[in-house]
């Protein structure tokens, strides 16, 4: 009749993500990583390089951003037109100093994670990508005059 046995004593669980509640929590992310250096090494390399690419992206839409602005400019388009494209400017403009100051930081813990990984003896293409996104860091924030 569609009751449930006996046997079936287990409620279902109140919401999907309280699935896991009565688990304790995990263990703060840095522990698994301070362990292991090279692991540490290749996150924080791909977190540097992943901010290089997005702030080299804001610049480029800057530049994209400013030849629409000068072709508007230069059709005499609808001034409404020509403050929308300048909202969006600014709004890439406001994105530029947070990334380099995110991209900055994420640099210096790069830094302390190579030492970290030379002092404990690593060696190979970890630590060469890790050196390399570092010097593309420096020549990305000189670029910009950060």
């Amino acid at each position: 009749h569609g009751h449930a046995t006996p046997t079936d004593t287990t409620p279902p669980p109140a919401c999907p993500h309280r699935r896991f509640a009565s688990l304790p929590p995990s263990p703060p992310h840095n522990t698994t990583t301070m362990q292991d250096p090279a692991k540490s090494l290749r996150i924080k390399t791909n977190a540097t390089s992943r901010l290089i690419k997005e702030l080299e992206s804001y610049r480029r839409e800057l530049s994209t951003n400013d030849a629409k602005l000068a072709e508007l400019a230069a059709a005499r388009a609808d001034p409404s037109e020509i403050r929308q494209w300048e909202n969006v400017r600014g709004e890439t403009m406001a994105m530029i100093p947070d990334t380099s100051k995110r991209l900055s930081a994420a640099s210096e813990d790069l830094e302390e994670a190579v030492e970290v990984a030379a002092a404990e003896g690593l060696e190979g293409d970890a630590v060469g990508a890790a050196v390399e996104a570092i010097a593309r860091t420096q020549r990305v924030l000189g670029v910009l005059g950060a």
